[in-house]
């Protein structure tokens, strides 16, 4: 994935998974053929939002 494109905040959709008591917030997104979640779409989305690219 291009890196402008990997920066883009709107490409990332949010999922909250409940596990016992507690609620986890997970990100999502796809590329072509690639699926991005978990902490790599977390990691890059929370770059994302420190540069802030429009």
């Amino acid at each position: 994935m291009p890196l402008a494109e990997a920066l883009r905040l709107n490409r990332y959709s949010g999922l909250t998974l409940r596990r016992g008591h507690r609620q986890h917030q997970v990100w999502l997104s796809w590329y072509e053929d690639y699926f991005i979640w978990g902490m790599t779409a977390g990691i890059i989305r929370a770059l994302g939002q420190q540069i802030a690219l429009p």
